[in-house]
């Protein structure tokens, strides 16, 4: 999937995310949603990479559950990276400029390691 096709949620505490990247990015506003069951505002956001930037890891929490996705720069666009196959570059890169990210949570810590651990 491509980052520009991406919408990203906040609502507080239990919803929300974050981004890393290797150059300016920035969240754009898109809208807000009435969840009439828990009386919960939602806001959408999208993120737009800046012209330099060749990667964005997204992490998103909703509730206890933490999902990390690497967005890497393909031509215009920026596709997630699905697979486990991160060049060892990148890898060290994005771990060199973010290490907290293995160490924010356990389980994200565990993806990452699993995702981005070093050959």
């Amino acid at each position: 999937m491509d980052l520009k096709d991406c919408r990203f949620h906040w609502s507080g505490q239990d919803l929300h995310f974050a981004f890393f990247s290797d150059g300016p990015c920035r969240a754009r506003y898109l809208d807000n949603i009435l969840l009439s069951i828990a009386q919960l505002r939602v806001e959408v956001y999208e993120i737009n990479p800046g012209i330099g930037a060749q990667w964005v890891v997204v992490k998103q929490r909703d509730g206890r559950s933490e999902t990390c996705k690497l967005f890497v720069k393909t031509g215009k666009g920026f596709q997630e990276n699905v697979s486990q196959e991160v060049p060892p570059e990148l890898k060290s890169e994005i771990l060199r400029r973010f290490p907290t990210l293995t160490l924010e949570s356990r389980s994200l810590g565990q993806r990452l390691r699993r995702g981005f651990k070093a050959d």
